[in-house]
């Protein structure tokens, strides 16, 4: 390795030090291991970046499919044209199923990112958290020693 290179730990590709992600996906970027948000962030961007790809190849995989379908129905009685549409046809329902799992995936990091910045402005001293403290023995039911529902609910999502 020279002075002006670098390996990637992922996969050994030799880059330019300049480079903040290799071509294999790995990222270069040190993220501050006390900031969970950072983090998420940098998840959420790799999981968009997937997507991307997967809708790109999805979009491909369709495009094939179809050609290929035009190419046997012109010659049905053909076996290799009936073997390469069920093969495309595999591809294709492959793709799109990761493609509908990835959605997902981006869904939930997003869902996580809401969540942690809702938890960030709980924390003490924030405006909004100064509110809930204030409207928090308002709302509590005191029975049998136990705080009603809503109240337990707040305390756990502050307390998260």
């Amino acid at each position: 390795m020279a002075i002006l290179h670098k390996d990637c730990p992922n996969c050994g590709t030799t880059v330019s030090n300049y480079i903040t992600r290799c071509a294999c996906g790995y990222s270069y970027e040190r993220f501050d291991e006390e900031d969970p948000m950072q983090r998420l962030e940098a998840m959420a961007e790799e999981e968009r970046l997937y997507l991307h790809y997967l809708a790109a190849r999805a979009k491909q995989a369709i495009a094939e499919a179809t050609e290929v379908r035009a190419s046997a129905s012109s010659d049905p009685t053909n076996d290799y044209w009936a073997t390469c549409v069920e093969q495309t046809e595999a591809t294709r329902a492959a793709v799109m199923a990761e493609l509908h799992q990835q959605k997902l995936r981006n869904a939930e990091i997003a869902a996580a990112i809401a969540e942690a910045r809702s938890n960030s402005a709980m924390q003490l001293g924030s405006p909004h958290f100064m509110e809930y403290r204030s409207t928090q023995g308002a709302h509590a039911v005191h029975s049998e020693g136990t705080l009603s529902t809503d109240t337990s609910a707040h305390i756990a999502k502050a307390a998260a």
